[in-house]
């Protein structure tokens, strides 16, 4: 069961249609029973009146900074079985609608939180995964075609961002019509290379 409120994708359930389902003035029944759910998403704004079920509660911190969230995906809580307990993604968005920052709470786990940076073309710059203990942060680098060159794992301290600190996470080549040829992962004995050959079809 899919459901869709103004051509949004709003949740995913299990149960059996109902008749009213096909009505003869395009009014669609909605459950309001989270039981029926798999999957929920919010958008625009977190609230009771923007949800098919009332189980959103966002995280500390959520309303600090505007989420410019109008429009755009707000909140998902999802779940394997409808006898789990809900997990949760709370989004914040930046003036360009860019994701800039994702709050991930796994049922039994502590709050985890990802953050984004992005290049003045749009593309992913950098990514901070948590802080304390579970602290990482990727770089990414592109090419001067725009393509992913290397992804690069952070070292050091997490209070600052120190460029000596990086170290190589994974690369790319490509070939001319700019598929990928060559993909290597970290380097030394514990390194690995994928090659990969694209056979031409006769047109």
């Amino acid at each position: 069961m899919l459901r869709y409120s103004l051509n949004r994708l709003s949740g995913i359930g299990e149960y059996i249609f109902q008749p009213s389902d096909n009505p003869d003035n395009g009014n669609q029944f909605e459950s309001s029973d989270q039981q029926d759910y798999l999957a929920v998403n919010v958008y625009d704004t977190v609230t009771i009146e923007n949800s098919i079920i009332n189980i959103f509660t966002p995280p500390n911190g959520y309303y600090d900074l505007p989420n410019y969230t109008k429009g755009r995906l707000a909140a998902t809580a999802f779940r394997t079985r409808q006898s789990d307990n809900w997990n949760y993604k709370y989004y914040r968005y930046d003036e360009r609608g860019r994701v800039k920052k994702m709050w991930l709470m796994l049922d039994g786990l502590e709050l985890k939180t990802v953050n984004y940076e992005y290049t003045s073309q749009d593309m992913v710059k950098s990514l901070n995964y948590n802080s304390g203990a579970d602290f990482k942060r990727y770089r990414y680098r592109y090419d001067k075609a725009g393509r992913l060159q290397a992804v690069d794992t952070y070292e050091g301290p997490e209070s600052y961002d120190d460029p000596s600190s990086y170290q190589s996470f994974t690369d790319y080549e490509y070939n001319p019509n700019s598929f990928i040829v060559t993909n290597n992962f970290l380097g030394g004995f514990t390194g690995s290379s994928l090659g990969f050959f694209y056979r031409r079809v006769p047109a």
